[in-house]
């Protein structure tokens, strides 16, 4: 007997159920072995290997593939923990900038209009205008 079979019978038997609840749950276990073969489910295949969001690389290629990126608004960045560097293209301007010692992960939330972009890293926010520029 199978399991479910099992658990609505003690159920309608303890609960009393409201007969249309407990013809729900009939219909939804009860039937012949006819009706239990046509529902048989059959074993997911393997799905394909999920493709980047966007092929779009504004970054050079000799900079390779980013540790993190993303966008705000219209600012694009990339960060390139090996290389530390953080490209920002705004406007549709490109600069790039040294990134020390910070390990870039986001842009940081920003509090007020009047503050400049951050961004955040293992040891907080980081702001842009701290970043040497290098063109």
């Amino acid at each position: 007997m199978l399991l479910i079979d099992q658990v609505v019978r003690l159920l309608g038997r303890r609960m009393q159920l409201d007969p249309s609840l407990s013809n729900l749950c009939g219909d939804w276990h009860v039937g012949g072995p006819e009706q239990r073969k046509a529902t048989t489910v059959e074993p997911m295949k393997p799905m394909e290997p999920m493709k980047p969001l966007s092929e779009d690389k504004w970054w050079p290629p000799d900079l390779g593939q980013p540790s993190t990126s993303g966008s705000q608004n219209d600012m694009r960045y990339a960060f390139f923990a090996e290389k530390r560097r953080l490209l920002i293209k705004q406007d549709g301007k490109l600069a790039t900038y040294d990134s020390a010692d910070h390990r870039i992960s986001g842009v940081s939330q920003q509090q007020s209009s009047g503050r400049d972009l951050a961004f955040a890293s293992q040891t907080g926010a980081v702001d842009l205008a701290d970043l040497k520029k290098l063109d």
